[in-house]
């Protein structure tokens, strides 16, 4: 089977695989001995819309294909995998059945499902 990423994802993926080396892979053993990503960091994964892949855009997130998003996953597990565990707790598991999408969207990721509140 024959298929081609299409420009707008490649352009993303090559943004992501970018973050990724120059940010995510100097920190990624103090992130492991921690159990914390600092929250400069959090905020540049906000700041490429990571916490809203697969939400519609017409609520502010990228609005992202399964491929989208797993062109996405693929580069951020690279280095540690909890830089994607970050973003799949903010994004995937809140967005299903979320009364709140647009808050949820609008404060990029800040904003958690119950049954994280209390999870930093």
């Amino acid at each position: 089977m024959d298929f081609e990423i299409p420009e707008d994802l490649r352009i993303m993926q090559d943004t992501i695989r970018r973050f990724v080396k120059n940010d995510l892979e100097p920190i990624s053993q103090q992130v492991e001995e921690e159990d914390h990503i600092p929250e400069e960091i959090v905020q540049k994964m906000r700041d490429l819309g990571l916490f809203g892949l697969s939400t519609p855009k017409k609520y502010g997130g990228l609005g992202l294909s399964t491929i989208g998003e797993l062109l996405v996953y693929e580069e951020l597990t690279k280095t540690n995998a909890c830089f994607r565990s970050r973003i799949g707790l903010s994004s995937q598991d809140c967005q299903r059945g979320m009364d709140d999408m647009p808050r949820f969207v609008r404060t990029r990721g800040r904003f958690r499902c119950s049954k994280y509140q209390d999870q930093g």
